[in-house]
């Protein structure tokens, strides 16, 4: 699937997408290695909660996904109650009802 497609099917689970994305950008898989060989104290400020925001910030699947998240939400928004009681899983007959191309 490419495409519109793919992005329908991304949309069912965009939170959970998303959710996943972030985890594995604040808790990457790492090979253990010892970094305080000497023992000795560092004397570089490593500032961990930025270095994460700015890769959040540089990951474009991550940003697409936002972006595909906020799209849901808005078409959602705008549904009446028989519109979203006929969707699968909230994602194509959302944006087929609404109009979106």
């Amino acid at each position: 699937m490419a495409g519109l497609e793919a992005d329908f099917t991304k949309m069912a689970n965009v939170e959970k997408l998303i959710a996943k994305c972030e985890l594995e950008i604040e808790f990457p898989y790492r090979e253990f290695t010892d970094e305080n060989v000497g023992g000795s104290r560092s004397t570089l400020r490593h500032d961990k909660i930025q270095e994460i925001l700015e890769k959040k910030e540089q990951n474009t699947y991550l940003q697409r996904l936002y972006w595909l998240e906020k799209i849901k939400k808005k078409l959602l928004s705008k549904m009446s109650k028989d519109q979203k009681k006929y969707t699968i899983c909230g994602t194509a007959l959302i944006l087929i009802s609404t109009g979106y191309r």
